[in-house]
């Protein structure tokens, strides 16, 4: 996918490529480019190409709608025009909303940087996703800064937002701001040294009329020397008022000098707290992940414990059964005793009772041949 060279020719020379989408595996889809100064709709048709231009501060709203696999954005323009966006991945929504939302921010606030694009550059735009941020800036802090800005946003959309984010993103604001300052100030420097130079040229021409008036009165050319003298009153008047020019822009100089010093102050000052409170956020948050882990490992004792008491129960269960059938084993010996019919009793005293005699005749025997 490519950006369409009638886009690319509409871009100024200070304008920039930010962003650009388009659906991908479709040649007569509409696509979307992002520039630091404006929104471009574009729509291939038959006869060329349909191109809408909307400037940030034209946009009203943005907003997105996410389904169970795809999302849609819509922007809403000033004058009841909307341009909408369906069947994307959700990761290319969240991404374009980020993006847009920041740089129509930034055009609200007046913060919009810019650095010319070159032809060449421009020719070589033609990223191969269907969503691309445009690196190609002169200025990468630009770049780097809105970035840490969408990623902050994309996070709050998706429920993910990191303070130790929030507290960069505000901090990079303020040196956005500082940043102007210390541009006014070098402007109003700059400005005020060239009104100096025009004053000190304005002086050095009234010296210069001075010096022909008294010649022209020397040589006796009085109509001469009065045409120098009003000269000189006219470059006098224009002095007085570049003297006044001077004394205000220094007066502005110094007030701005000031509120840089002040808002540097404050920058530093919040940097210094922003540090602190990252490393509060990190160390608490590893107290929660050292905590979660102990909570987890408390949880596997636990389940653990509980095997044992499961083990232990089971094999009391064991012996008791085994007792059990080892009653049953001797109940059932018992039984069979108890169960023989009496006939085989008789017999089997009958059997006893003869081995009796039998024994006590061979004892009776041996008694005898001791005798």
């Amino acid at each position: 996918m490519s950006i369409p060279n009638q886009v690319l020719q509409k871009l100024s020379s200070d304008e920039e490529i930010v962003y650009q989408f388009k659906k991908p595996f479709s040649l007569k889809s509409p696509g979307l480019v992002f520039t630091n100064k404006r929104l471009i709709y574009y729509k291939p048709k038959s006869s060329g190409i349909k191109l809408e231009q909307y400037s940030w501060r034209d946009v009203d709203e943005i907003s997105m709608e996410e389904g169970l696999v795809n999302a849609k954005i819509e922007f809403e323009m000033k004058g009841d025009h909307e341009i909408e966006f369906e069947d994307i991945a959700k990761s290319d929504v969240r991404e374009m909303y980020a993006i847009a939302t920041e740089l129509k921010e930034n055009a609200y606030a007046g913060l919009a940087r810019s650095s010319p694009l070159s032809d060449s550059s421009r020719r070589q735009l033609s990223p191969s996703t269907s969503g691309q941020i445009v690196q190609r800036r002169s200025d990468m802090g630009f770049m780097a800064r809105m970035w840490t800005a969408v990623q902050a946003k994309m996070n709050r959309i998706m429920g993910t937002a990191d303070t130790r984010d929030d507290l960069e993103l505000s901090y990079e604001k303020q040196m956005l701001l500082l940043q102007d300052v210390k541009r006014s100030v070098a402007h109003f420097a700059t400005y005020c040294e060239r009104v100096e130079l025009q004053r000190d040229k304005l002086q050095l021409s009234m010296e210069k009329l001075q010096t022909q008036a008294k010649e022209a009165l020397l040589n006796g050319r009085e109509d001469l020397a009065r045409k120098a003298l009003e000269n000189r009153a006219v470059l006098r008047a224009q002095a007085a008022s570049l003297d006044q020019q001077i004394a205000d822009l220094k007066d502005q100089h110094h007030k701005l000098s000031e509120a840089e010093s002040r808002l540097a102050a404050k920058a530093e000052a919040f940097r210094a707290k922003k540090e602190a409170i990252k490393a509060e956020y990190s160390a608490a948050e590893a107290q929660v992940r050292i905590t979660e882990s102990l909570t987890g490992i408390s949880e596997e004792m636990a389940d653990v414990g509980l095997t044992i008491e499961q083990a232990e129960e089971r094999t009391m269960n064991m012996k008791a059964r085994s007792a059990a059938l080892d009653e049953l084993l001797q109940s059932r010996d018992s039984s069979d005793l108890a169960d023989m019919s009496g006939l085989e009793q008789e017999i089997a005293l009958a059997k006893a009772k003869g081995s009796i005699d039998d024994e006590l005749n061979r004892i009776r025997a041996e008694m005898k041949k001791e005798m």
